[in-house]
């Protein structure tokens, strides 16, 4: 399925507390609460222990922050601009909050659900409570003829759970969607969701045969590693007719859709993608079951 749920990765720890390293490769400088410089997607906070290595730009503290622990490496700097100040704590203030400043909010990187509907849209739910005083982005970007494509952020009011239109980045190999929590623009959090490989979707909302390209987004069958998107436009029943071997790397059907397997026909879910590398150059590819795929038939 292509229903992704994240929260905060395994952490390093230290002496129990959790290490967040600065990993810009960036040669300037970049602001201290910018979370897509650190390792778990946010900055580092009153329980933390913070890790700025040798070849990376400085963080620079331009708010009021606060730290567990700071470690830097050998050559390492770190910057704090006049009127900003910087904690070392024994021991996290009550709330997490630092000195009662708005902008020293521990602010944990957003924990989402995120599936794609269609080639432009994308279903997103929240699963954090969010402050009201944190404000909610998301982008996307994908590659398209060898340059990735980065989307404008656009900001969500109100909503744990909601549909985001974009541009067009499942149409195109490894879309990404970031969601962001902000409390300024250089104090966040992010989560980044990577969609690898090609999103193949339904074209219309009718019923319609699998093996025809009419009847797929961009005209072409999905084949091998595609992720095959069957979305909530209609009721659809999509049929893989007697003597057809069809092939994907995954099949999500959202809404009132329907799959139909005639006898003789094949479909072959092939995972982690496991699918030979010459399959889709074949005009009728003949699937083989190996022990990376399974392969499903039913009567209808």
């Amino acid at each position: 399925l292509l229903c992704v749920s994240v929260c905060c990765c395994a952490q390093q720890t230290m002496n129990g507390n959790n290490v967040v390293e600065w990993f810009s490769t960036e040669t300037e400088s970049k602001s201290f609460g910018m979370g897509s410089f650190w390792s778990t997607g946010a900055f580092p906070c009153a329980d933390d222990i913070a890790v700025v290595k040798s070849n990376s730009g400085a963080p620079v503290v331009d708010g009021n922050f606060g730290v567990h622990g700071l470690e830097l490496e050998a050559g390492a700097s770190f910057e704090i601009e006049i009127g900003s100040s910087f904690a070392i704590f024994a021991a996290p203030p009550v709330d997490g909050e630092i000195a009662g400043d708005v902008d020293t909010l521990c602010l944990p990187a957003p924990n989402v659900d995120i599936t794609p509907l269609d080639y432009n849209v994308a279903h997103i739910e929240l699963l954090d409570t969010v402050e009201k005083n944190v404000t909610v982005e998301v982008g996307y970007s994908y590659d398209q003829s060898g340059t990735r494509v980065e989307g404008t952020f656009v900001e969500v009011e109100g909503m744990s759970s909601f549909n985001v239109t974009f541009d067009h980045p499942f149409r195109f190999t490894n879309a990404s969607v970031t969601v962001k929590y902000s409390l300024t623009s250089t104090v966040f959090s992010s989560t980044t969701v990577d969609f690898n490989g090609t999103y193949v979707f339904w074209r219309d909302p009718m019923p319609g045969v699998f093996n025809d390209s009419s009847n797929w987004v961009g005209k072409v069958v999905p084949c091998g590693n595609d992720h095959v998107v069957l979305s909530e436009k209609g009721d659809n029943t999509v049929t893989i007719e007697k003597g057809d071997n069809v092939s994907a790397g995954s099949i999500l059907m959202v809404g009132a859709q329907r799959l139909d397997i005639e006898m003789g026909g094949v479909l072959e879910i092939y995972v982690d993608d496991g699918a030979p590398a010459d399959l889709c150059d074949q005009a009728a590819p003949i699937v083989t079951t190996t022990h990376d795929a399974t392969t499903t038939t039913t009567t209808t």
